[in-house]
């Protein structure tokens, strides 16, 4: 027997090159806006405008369409024939089947691609579009590198990625979870974490006194005296011999900031500046007798914090909210009302056929506002009270002792802070540095030392607490994922596993009905939710700013009577009618959508302009001006559009500053020699700053105020790009194209919906959403305010309650809509799934051996190719797969060592636990790996800007593995026929 030309790990490989080859060539043939018309049934091959459309049902094999369009578009045609035409909501029962993919999408599209958007290489950064057309391409090839098998691949499924890796990259990014002892998570707060060279922290709160000038203190002549709070920051470089500097600044002084920064970047998206939280946070202790409202009360001084015009500003902010949420709910009330119900009914009468709720005493909304007191733990209580640093002579009160004023406002600012300085440019700029240095404290009074020390030891306590959680996740978990083999094991057995464990939820009327393998799985997807609402909540610096959101947004919920409104009407049809109400053409003239999008883009374009001054105004220079709006806006040469591009990419340099120094541009905008020199200039100095990174010796070398031009200049550029693509969207919304797709669209979709949420209880879903949404905000108050001295396992029983009373419900709700069914939609999408997966396990399943591609048998059989040539690129290709994750490895190290680390790491490592593989389901990890990659770069412009070009140049060549596309392209279209 002759010996195998290619390995198994090879062949997997070559095989995934000949299909990312094949793929990348049928989806550039859809830059053509003519594409459509050569990709056979149901578009038509002509202009779909004026040809006569046929109503006839899909053909979904491959060999049913003639052989120019089968070698034309194999993988594409089989993935729409089979995977786009085949879902329940798109399939020909539902509608018009020809008239909707050439009438309304083929029209649409060819439409589409006639516009000049602007492409990634304009931006300078990947554009949506682009983004949607790369993860298609991701998409299509996993699932075909995944369903399409060679004739060894089951052996490198098996043993071959391990050797492709040699142990550096893993199949899974899971790394060994560190649960830290108390000394660690210390050691961690006291070290800090450097983000672009700088550590630094809001780390307390101090209460100040200044003497009261004003002319007899508003007539109170006993005021001698106003005080006010302000937070201490602590703020250290990342560079030898530097010292922790320490500042104190009030709140007035961070809006002040913020206001600064907006106006110094006015084309940056800063983070959120916090609201002012004017809250005590209570720690227990000797407070037996206190108030319950003291956990969460406005401080008794807080009409001496500020001055008289800040306090009545305030006051009349949040007297124009409270009239903002009035008005609110009354329009609300007021729409509902208008149809006339009767809220007087009582709602299980009116309705006897609607299942009853459980009443829930443990959570019960209705219960008195306070907070019930918790035990006090001695171990919470033992690293936050101030009497471990104080003596006798110098304690206050132990009612004064106990309580934290600002706390949640401190935290809230810590975290703004650290956003901020994440932006390298805004990290190192002037107002951020004299904001964080300037006045700086000497020496810290005593009970400075002791408020500094209590929060530090506050913000180890919810460590603590992390840890906590963290471990009861873990053990839930990965107890769950023994649990959990039957289960996989019925998925994998059979085309039919998934279809068999969705039957019980038909004929299954409660959750402890389930069978094993269910329940398991509704066991961990409770422990998912219960760590979910933990870190968004509670566990972390910006809980409170969104909870306050969330909280009010319930409040403002007018249930009752929308409870009424559903009771009595389907709301599908309700969302049908406002849609076809949206959508109407009154006249022949704009629809009221159109109208409303085209608002929404014109007040975009309108605070985009108003950025766009601001910027223009920074940079002064009007030919560096006129030259980018001339390029973006007045040139109508598309040659030399695209030449002044590849010009770029030759340069390896930005398009911006190609722009400002190609001498193709020259003659139709002037730019001074002198202005060049200066844009070439602040590019290096640029260049040089994002090339610093965390290197503070490095970054304090930069000269900011070169850096500023190009940033300006890249900003506008980009701003410029926006608003143009803006105009051509504006006129895509004007035209009856878009609104001719987008109303079929909704009513295939939502016709479906309609029929199968008449019979469904959705008035009894929705009430008991509202109930659920009672508890868990009761709870929330109750562990926010209580969180410092509650054991932590009753944080996580606490919350884990109020999931278990409700499970049951919402599982009532699935079972009712699944059982009143009469469309069969929920078997169609689950068969539809179940084909899917069924597919993605073809290259894997060892029995299917009549079903693969020969590849060996490929390069024997093909003469006019190099086999050695063949497999020395193929080597390379293997040696850069595992470069390129080698990277990502080091990225994700370098991403997480700038996260809050060691419990965003253990959060991370603890989602990453598989209670289901995707290997289980046919999907390679190698390639969602690279798809994870993408997503990342997605985020990360300023690195692609440095390195994209690089990366190309590295890109592997693949001159003789080409040769094999046709005969491959045979083959496969031979092996899809025998899919259908």
């Amino acid at each position: 027997m002759d010996e195998p030309i290619l390995s198994p790990t090879q062949e997997h490989y070559l095989k995934r090159e000949l299909l990312k080859l094949q793929c990348e060539g049928e989806l550039e043939r859809f830059n053509n806006p003519l594409a459509l018309r050569s990709f056979g049934f149901p578009f038509t091959d002509g202009d779909p405008r004026e040809k006569t459309l046929s109503t006839a049902k899909p053909r979904d094999s491959v060999d049913t369409i003639d052989r120019e369009v089968s070698e034309t578009y194999p993988m594409i045609r089989f993935f729409f024939t089979r995977f786009v035409a085949t879902m329940p909501f798109l399939s020909p029962q539902h509608q018009d089947y020809q008239q909707f993919w050439a009438g309304k999408v083929q029209v649409f599209y060819e439409h589409f691609m006639s516009m000049s958007m602007s492409e990634s290489l304009d931006r300078e950064e990947t554009t949506k579009r682009k983004k949607m057309a790369r993860k298609l391409e991701k998409l299509v090839l996993t699932m075909f590198n995944s369903g399409v098998g060679t004739v060894n691949e089951a052996e490198y499924y098996s043993s071959g990625k391990l050797a492709l890796t040699n142990g550096v990259v893993e199949s899974k990014r899971f790394q060994k979870l560190l649960f830290q002892s108390k000394e660690t998570l210390q050691a961690h707060l006291a070290k800090g974490e450097y983000v672009n060279g700088i550590m630094l922290n809001v780390c307390g709160v101090r209460k100040l006194k200044k003497a009261n000038n004003k002319f007899l203190s508003g007539l109170n002549l006993a005021k001698t005296h106003e005080t006010h709070y302000e937070f201490v920051i602590k703020t250290q470089l990342d560079i030898s011999e530097s010292q922790p500097v320490f500042v104190s600044r009030r709140y007035t002084s961070f809006k002040e900031l913020h206001s600064k920064l907006k106006k110094k970047f006015p084309g940056k998206q800063l983070p959120k500046l916090p609201s002012k939280v004017k809250s005590i946070i209570s720690l227990g202790g000797d407070d037996e007798g206190e108030d319950d409202d003291d956990y969460e009360r406005i401080d008794d001084d807080e009409d001496e914090e500020e001055d008289h015009e800040e306090r009545e500003r305030e006051i009349e902010e949040e007297q124009m909210a409270k009239k903002h949420d009035d008005e609110i709910r009354k329009n609300l009330s007021q729409l509902f009302q208008s149809l006339k119900l009767d809220n007087s009914k009582d709602y299980k009468d009116s309705n006897p056929k609607t299942p009853t709720m459980p009443q829930h005493s443990q959570f019960d909304s209705n219960s008195s506002p306070k907070t019930p007191k918790s035990p006090i733990k001695k171990s919470a209580m033992s690293i936050l009270s101030p009497r471990q640093w104080t003596s006798p002579k110098s304690s206050r009160s132990s009612s004064q002792e106990n309580r934290l004023p600002r706390e949640k406002t401190r935290v809230g600012l810590r975290s703004y802070l650290r956003n901020l300085i994440k932006d390298v440019e805004i990290a190192h700029c002037d107002i951020l540095r004299e904001f964080l240095f300037k006045d700086k404290i000497h020496t810290l009074s005593s009970e400075d030392q002791i408020d500094l020390k209590i929060r530090e030891n506050l913000d180890l306590l919810l460590l603590l607490n992390q840890v906590r959680f963290q471990k009861e996740s873990y053990a839930k978990i990965t107890k769950l994922k023994e649990e959990s083999l039957p289960l996989r094991a019925k998925l994998l057995e059979s085309d039919n596993g998934l279809v068999d464990l969705f039957q019980e939820l038909k004929t299954k009327e409660h959750v402890s009905e389930l069978s094993p393998m269910l329940r398991n799985f509704i066991e961990w997807s409770k422990v998912e939710i219960a760590a979910t609402i933990y870190i968004m909540f509670l566990g972390n610096d910006n809980s409170y700013e969104f909870y306050s959101q969330v909280k009010r947004l319930h409040r403002l919920m007018p249930y009752s009577i929308m409870i009424n409104i559903l009771r009595f009407t389907n709301p599908m049809s309700i969302m049908k009618a406002m849609m076809d109400l949206l959508m109407a053409n009154p006249f022949g003239g704009k629809s009221l959508l159109q109208t409303l999008f085209y608002g929404i883009l014109s007040d975009d374009m309108k605070s985009q302009t108003k950025v766009i001054t601001e910027l223009e105004q920074k940079i002064g220079h009007t030919e560096l001006i006129d030259r980018l709006k001339y390029f973006v806006y007045d040139c109508t040469d598309s040659d030399l559009i695209a030449s002044v591009k590849r010009e770029a990419k030759e340069l390896q340099s930005d398009v911006v500053l190609t722009v400002m120094i190609s001498p193709q541009l020259y003659e139709l905008s002037y730019v001074d020699d002198d202005l060049t020199g200066q844009v070439f200039e602040s590019y290096n100095e640029y260049k040089r700053l994002l090339m610093c990174e965390d290197d503070a010796e490095q970054l304090a070398l930069v000269n900011q105020e070169k850096v500023e031009l190009y940033s300006n200049l890249k900003s506008l550029y980009k701003l410029y790009v926006r608003n143009r693509d803006k105009e051509i969207m504006q006129q895509l919304w004007s035209e009856p194209e878009l609104i001719s797709i987008l109303k079929e669209l909704f009513t295939m979709f939502y016709k479906p919906l309609v029929s199968l949420f008449s019979s469904a209880h959705v008035d009894v879903a929705f009430r008991n959403f509202e109930s659920f949404m009672d508890d868990l905000i009761h709870l929330i108050d109750h562990l926010s305010h209580e969180m410092y001295v509650t054991d932590t396992s009753k944080i996580v029983d606490s919350i884990m309650k109020v999931i278990d009373s409700h499970v049951d419900e919402f599982y009532q709700f699935v079972h009712e809509t699944y059982v009143h069914d009469k469309q069969g939609l929920f078997d169609k999408l689950i068969r539809w799934i179940s084909d899917i997966l069924s597919f993605l396990r073809h290259a894997k399943d060892h029995h299917a051996t009549t079903m693969r591609i020969n590849l060996q048998q490929l390069l024997q059989d093909s003469p006019g190719v190099d086999v050695e040539a063949v497999l020395l690129e193929l080597d390379v290709i293997i040696a850069n797969v595992k470069k390129r994750h080698e990277k990502y490895q080091r990225k994700l190290a370098r991403d997480e060592s700038k996260s809050k680390s060691l419990m965003d790491q253990n959060w991370k490592s603890i989602n990453d636990i598989d209670v289901f593989k995707t290997t289980d389901f046919g999907i390679n990890e190698h390639d969602l790996m690279e798809m994870e990659e993408d997503e990342d770069d997605d985020d990360e412009d300023n690195e692609q800007e440095l390195e994209r070009k690089s990366v190309l140049l590295q890109e592997p060549t693949t001159e003789n593995i080409e040769k094999l596309v046709p005969k491959f392209r045979d083959q496969l279209i031979e092996l899809l026929k025998s899919y259908s």
